[in-house]
């Protein structure tokens, strides 16, 4: 029996007219990361080209953004933070591109396949995380490893795995510089430090396919629908309750004193009564059914998990495949089948490898 997650628990939300269109709340795990290549992520997306490079960093927003506090030249120290941020990016670009013989990631994992080595029909699986954890651990010990953001790949030869990431963090931070200047001397807390860090990780690891020893796949998917339908007060006593009160305003006015007593006491007293004691009635007896917009939601958990024969560890292992969201189902389950096809172990024209 499959155990489903818990319906999540939200807060109620603020009920919204029918005639809106009804929004659909994705509170699936969101990707810890963004996108920057196809091979590549990131932890935050790249700010160098905004008017705050620095809101990774709290406190460097927050130099950045009292930078025009109590300065005779707010606007020219901003400006010229912003333009030392921005060259410093580039120079750092430059170095790192130095240090890696100006190759990317994509261009050094195309180096890696064999001669006669080709991808598959299998789309490039991402992944929010590949967890490798050895078969035989002790009870209670994490020998675990985990990769965030990995893209697996299925050859003809070989299960590839990759994990490339790239942030840029930029930050400005307060300085104190010796001044050797009796004319032109620092001004005190208004001196600065703009850096640019750049950091670039690769991960590599294949597994040949015949260390491939299984694979199942597990998906939970959740949807909600629900609506409010209110019975709302009907607002025709308003309109009663406002003609009372203008007649009793009307008679303080003294507009009914010429009028015979018997209609004046009608008019002043007995008609704006009778409407309020009508306002009254329309309260408690008259309603109407409100429907409000749907608030749907949905909730999606994909995972395949692989056993395999690790050759640098020399031990049977268990890897786990968290999905990301955004990956289409149906081709979660084609990358599985190529797997199938492509693994002997798996496809049945090798026996099944037996792992004590």
């Amino acid at each position: 029996m499959v155990n489903h997650p818990p319906a999540p628990n939200h807060p109620p939300n603020p009920p919204m007219p029918a005639n809106n269109p009804a929004q659909v709340i994705n509170t699936s795990a969101p990707n810890p990361y963004v996108g920057h290549s196809a091979l590549t992520t990131s932890a935050a997306p790249d700010l160098i080209t905004s008017q705050n490079p620095f809101q990774n960093d709290v406190s460097s927003s927050i130099n950045f953004q009292r930078i025009g506090a109590n300065v005779p030249n707010p606007i020219a120290l901003r400006n010229q933070a912003l333009d030392s941020i921005r060259k410093q990016s580039i120079i750092a670009n430059r170095l790192m591109s130095s240090q890696k013989g100006a190759q990317t990631s994509e261009s050094l994992i195309a180096n890696m396949y064999f001669a006669d080595e080709t991808l598959t029909s299998a789309p490039m699986l991402q992944c929010q995380s590949v967890t490798f954890t050895p078969s035989h651990s002790s009870v209670g010990e994490n020998k675990s490893t985990q990769h965030i953001g990995v893209r697996a790949m299925i050859t003809n030869r070989r299960l590839v795995f990759v994990d490339s990431t790239k942030n840029n963090r930029y930050t400005l931070e307060k300085t104190s510089l010796n001044t050797d200047s009796l004319i032109t001397p620092f001004r005190k807390g208004e001196s600065y430090q703009a850096m640019a860090t750049i950091t670039d990780v690769l991960w590599f690891k294949p597994l040949p396919l015949p260390s491939i020893t299984g694979v199942e796949i597990y998906t939970s998917h959740r949807s909600e629908a629900s609506q409010y339908v209110a019975n709302r007060v009907a607002p025709y006593w308003f309109f009663s309750l406002i003609s009372g009160i203008l007649g009793y305003l009307i008679a303080a006015t003294g507009l009914y004193q010429d009028m015979d007593p018997a209609v004046l006491i009608l008019l002043a007293g007995v008609l704006p009564t009778l409407l309020l004691i009508f306002a009254a009635f329309l309260w408690v007896s008259k309603a109407q059914v409100k429907i409000y917009n749907s608030i749907n939601s949905v909730t999606k958990s994909r995972e395949i998990r692989i056993g395999a024969y690790d050759t640098i560890h020399n031990k049977p292992m268990y890897i786990s495949l968290r999905v990301e969201d955004s990956q289409p189902l149906a081709s979660i389950f084609h990358w599985c089948k190529e797997l199938q096809n492509y693994s002997p172990r798996l496809s049945g024209t090798e026996d099944p490898l037996i792992l004590m």
